[in-house]
Parts: structure tokens; sequence; C-alpha cells
């Protein structure tokens, strides 16, 4: 199993957003930099309602994520994700 850390992401609102409006939102992800993502399932991780299990799609290429994430933090991390240096160059397109 692969992991890439998030160092920056989207507020709760936004996360929210992206879930029921298809907005779209951005990941920075650790060495790589910016990606271009949206959203198709949000799980609680715990009772802090901050701690999220994100479901995904990387919008340059269509690749699937899954992705423990702290919306008050903004950080985490991706798991056996496809997201490459090449996604975050077409997300900066």
């Amino acid at each position: 199993m692969t992991q890439q850390d998030v160092t920056n992401g989207p507020n709760k609102f936004d996360l929210m957003a992206s879930l029921f409006d298809g907005k779209i939102v951005w990941f920075t992800v650790e060495g790589m930099g910016k990606v271009k993502i949206t959203v198709h399932g949000v799980n609680i991780d715990d009772a802090s309602r901050e701690r999220w299990l994100i479901e995904g799609y990387v919008f340059a290429n269509g690749n699937q994520f899954y992705c423990h994430y702290d919306s008050r933090r903004r950080k985490g991390w991706l798991e056996d994700s496809e997201i490459t240096s090449h996604d975050v160059k077409l997300s900066s397109e």
C-alpha cells in the first residue's frame, strides 16, 4: 500500500460542496504540488466531525483515490492512490 501526505486541502464547507455540488477542490500532495480533485464519497472517521474518509477522482485523468483527511488541520494522507507528478502538471494547466 502506498501513502502520500496531504499538506493542505479544502475546508469542511468546500469539501461538502465538492460532494454535493461537484465543486472542484485542491489537495496539496507533499513532494508533488497541487492536485485538482472531485469528491464522490465522505464518511466520518471519528466523533470529532473533523476527520473524514474521502473517496474521489483526480480531475485531470479520472483516477480514483482514497484519503484520510482532517478538515480542521487541512492535512491527511492518500492511500492506494494513483496520483502522479503528471497529474499535478495537468491540474495546473
